[in-house]
């Protein structure tokens, strides 16, 4: 005798594992061979007049001391006008064949480390990023100094702490390039043993590809492939199918999400149960798993990101990025430096859901306390987002202020007062307030190629609209 039951739920997870092939995480073979990533070295950005032309010069430094490191090696951007200038100059046919350069040679950089130049309290501070071009994931290295004398010092201890930050974590920057051979072989490991016979199953999986006709059954193909690989025996025909001790069935869907230029993002869905065929009875479906971490995510300098996944299909495939890896920022935190507090205020909503989380004045007196306060009010935010709204809150938005007949000397105080309710809104047990004045953010995110589904933002059911007059 078989668990039917059992099996269908084994059956299931390798289904699952299929579905969630962007999040599959499999141990490397080798821990001891080091994968070398390319990385472009850019321009760091100056922030004030007191460091101007040092954005420049620590971007050359940088580079000098990357360029030695042997398990390093750099790709250059900013002459990669001129070096697609010169490959196009070899397709016109006016260069000697012989002597032509190889078009759709270009080394995807997968990792770049931007960075910025600034002065604080009288101390020179450089500080990078270290972005993972196919998923978008940051991390980060600063160094200090009293006096701008000691740059090339700076550059090279920047260098120590970026080439010590690539070699612990890069390899969580970047997408892992998953087979279906390593998927399968992996499996085994993720179910539990049986020792009887294992069912014999069907698969059914309508497919289709909104707005245009399928050529392929994929889901179906693959489940299938990863059924008969764990040992199960499939039924292909549709006369067998009846032979079966269990149906997989569902269907699946694709459509055109967005579009960046030459990057095409696609969004599926696949829905998938298991049926016992003599009684029809359902006997557990898929589901997947949140996933509750958190991380950093680069979006001040997306454009980048971009660049270098289109820069990456002028490649051949050893050297190309996996494009559609982007992870999606489920969280918001937003500056607002607009309002008449001396530090200004964080706010912080829900990518997901669109309710704000936190909205409060930042109490610092310099930069390190700044700092500090930025990241209490981050780490509360995100703690209140992992508990789930009641069904008592009531959803309300902000909608227009309107200056009916106030003197110009207050409308200050007016747009004080709505900043106000606001903040108090935000942290009210009983309402949840949602965000509405910062949808751009929410918007440019869902027109990124990620491959997670889209945000769907929660309705208010009501709107505070105000009215200033005398």
């Amino acid at each position: 005798m078989i668990s039917i039951n059992r099996v269908s739920r084994i059956i299931i997870v390798a289904a699952v594992t299929v579905i969630m092939m962007n999040a599959s995480r499999l141990s490397q073979a080798d821990d001891a061979v080091q994968v070398v990533h390319p990385i472009a070295i850019l321009p760091f950005q100056e922030r004030g007049a007191e460091v101007r032309e040092m954005g420049v010069q620590v971007s050359d430094l940088l580079f000098a001391n990357l360029v030695s490191v042997p398990n390093l090696f750099l790709v250059d951007r900013e002459n990669l006008k001129t070096m697609l200038d010169e490959q196009e100059l070899s397709l016109s046919g006016v260069v000697n064949s012989a002597e032509a350069v190889q078009v759709g040679r270009l080394t995807g950089a997968k990792i770049l480390p931007p960075g910025s130049v600034l002065e604080v309290d009288s101390k020179l501070h450089v500080v990078a990023k270290i972005i993972g071009t196919e998923t978008s994931r940051v991390l980060g290295d600063s160094v200090k100094a009293d006096t701008p004398d000691g740059l090339s010092d700076l550059a090279e201890e920047l260098a120590k702490r970026v080439v010590k930050t690539l070699n612990e974590n890069a390899d969580s920057l970047v997408a892992k390039p998953v087979s279906s051979e390593d998927r399968l072989a992996e499996m085994p490991k993720r179910i539990p043993q049986i020792k009887h016979r294992l069912p014999a199953v069907a698969v059914r999986i309508a497919e289709r590809h909104i707005g245009e006709s399928t050529i392929d059954p994929a889901a179906e193909t693959e489940i299938a492939y990863y059924c008969d690989g764990l040992g199960m025996s499939v039924s292909d025909s549709v006369t067998k199918r009846n032979q079966a001790d269990i149906l997989l069935t569902g269907e699946a869907f694709s459509e055109l999400a967005t579009r960046h230029g030459n990057l095409i993002s696609i969004q599926a869905r696949v829905e998938l149960k298991a049926v016992d065929v003599k009684s029809g009875d359902v006997l557990t479906t898929a589901s997947l798993t949140k996933i509750e971490t958190v991380e950093l995510v680069e979006r001040a300098r997306i454009d980048l990101v971009l660049q270098e996944q289109g820069l990456s299909m002028l490649g051949d495939d050893s050297d190309s990025l996996l494009i559609g890896h982007l992870l999606r920022a489920e969280l918001f935190a937003v500056w607002d430096q607009s309002t008449s507090e001396p530090n200004g205020r964080l706010v912080v909503f829900d990518g997901s859901t669109g309710v704000r989380l936190s909205d409060q004045r930042l109490n610092a007196r310099n930069l390190e306390s700044l700092t500090e306060s930025l990241v209490q009010q981050i780490t509360a935010a995100i703690e209140k987002r992992t508990s789930s709204l009641s069904d008592e809150v009531r959803l309300i938005s902000m909608g227009t202020t309107r200056n009916v007949d106030l003197p110009p000397q207050w409308r200050s105080v007016a747009k004080e007062v709505s900043s106000v309710l606001n903040q108090h809104l935000a942290v009210h047990s009983s309402f949840a307030l949602l965000e509405r004045e910062r949808l751009r953010y929410v918007l440019q995110e869902n027109s990124l190629p990620i491959a997670r589904v889209q945000a769907q933002l929660l309705a208010s059911a009501s709107t505070i609209v105000m009215e200033y007059s005398r």
